[in-house]
């Protein structure tokens, strides 16, 4: 008896996709911020896709590429969580402090080096970035900028 897939359903088989064009790993990354921003965790996003977890691992790892067509049903997949594209920009909704977190995780900047650039603790970052009352001594505008100086200096770097 076969089974009917459902439209909603979303299934990359690893075995039948293996070949052909690889996905560039830019592309991968942006996939594992978008599902860790949405607190998916890889064996949760496995499960949806239907696929091993060790598979999806491997991939956004950097261990084994990932094929073009598993990246395309992937991206699916993490848009069907939103009303605009996260891969463009980031949703509407979010507030400040959000979307300063979501640029970092896009760009792999850790709470370590916007810190140094503004001068104070990673503890005190992180109040901010989640919105804790008590912190004094940050504006969004101004770890907006150490954030934005920090990706300038790293596309500069990359090229």
């Amino acid at each position: 008896m076969r089974y009917r897939r459902r439209e909603n359903e979303f299934r990359i088989n690893a075995r039948k996709i293996c070949r052909g064009a690889k996905a560039s790993p830019e592309a991968v990354n942006e996939c594992r911020c978008v599902r860790s921003f949405l607190l998916l965790t890889q064996k949760q996003a496995a499960k949806d896709l239907s696929m091993s977890y060790a598979t999806l691992r491997n991939w956004e790892n950097g261990f084994r590429p990932m094929p073009k067509k598993a990246l395309n049903e992937y991206q699916r997949y993490l848009r069907s969580f939103f009303d605009s594209d996260p891969f463009i920009n980031p949703p509407e909704y979010l507030s400040e402090c959000e979307r300063i977190r979501w640029e970092m995780k896009r760009h792999r900047i850790t709470y370590k080096s916007v810190s140094a650039e503004l001068g104070v603790s990673e503890l005190t970052l992180k109040r901010f970035l989640y919105e804790y009352p008590y912190n004094i001594r940050l504006t969004a505008e101004r770890v907006n900028e150490a954030v934005m100086k920090l990706i300038e200096q790293k596309a500069g770097a990359r090229k």
